[in-house]
């Protein structure tokens, strides 16, 4: 075996497990939000430009735009807030809810700050009038769905244990469907 490599490194002197621990919690903390929302978007718009890519028409885009985005803010800032009063807690792991929150957003979808992103993101590229930004959306989407069924889903059920496996069965991971009744 490769000592250099191993969980205890003797030659680099590493903890290879808590330096692998430390990113993702960053990832998951913060980092995910600012690079999906804060540099992600005008790196596109701008490559987009630079490379003279077809742009999505002018018509009347902002009367779908601006109410995209500012539905994208509300809902985020609705699932933090139901995150800090409800579950006495934050969106960071380093601070995660003591209390389940099942209530206000969390009442419609298990992720709801999340599909709150992706309004926003779409309401972005449509003002931005970029292709590469509106299909960004689907493709952070497929990976945030990866992302929480491996990683964060385990770590709610191991915290709230059958009450979250009941509220997986009652509340969809993403959007209900149709006329799908709420329970409670």
């Amino acid at each position: 075996m490769n000592t250099a490599f191993s969980e205890q490194s003797p030659a680099l002197g590493v903890d290879w497990e808590s330096w692998f621990t430390v990113p993702d919690r960053v990832m998951r903390g913060f980092l995910h939000p600012i690079v999906s929302l804060v540099s992600v978007p005008p790196v596109l718009v701008l490559l987009e430009r630079q490379l003279r890519l077809p742009r999505l028409p002018n018509g009347p885009r902002r009367l779908v735009a601006i109410p995209l985005v500012v539905l994208g803010v509300a809902l985020i800032c609705w699932s933090v807030i139901s995150l800090v009063t409800q579950g006495r807690g934050t969106p960071n792991p380093d601070n995660p809810p003591k209390v389940m929150v099942e209530e206000g957003p969390y009442r419609y979808s298990r992720n709801p700050m999340v599909i709150g992103m992706f309004v926003l993101l779409l309401g972005m590229g449509l003002l931005a009038r970029s292709l590469l930004l509106m299909l960004y959306v689907p493709m952070l989407g497929l990976v945030t769905q990866l992302y929480l069924v491996r990683t964060e889903e385990p770590v709610l059920i191991q915290r709230f244990g059958q009450a979250y496996l009941d509220y997986q069965r009652r509340v969809p991971r993403w959007l209900r469907r149709g006329a799908e009744p709420l329970d409670g």
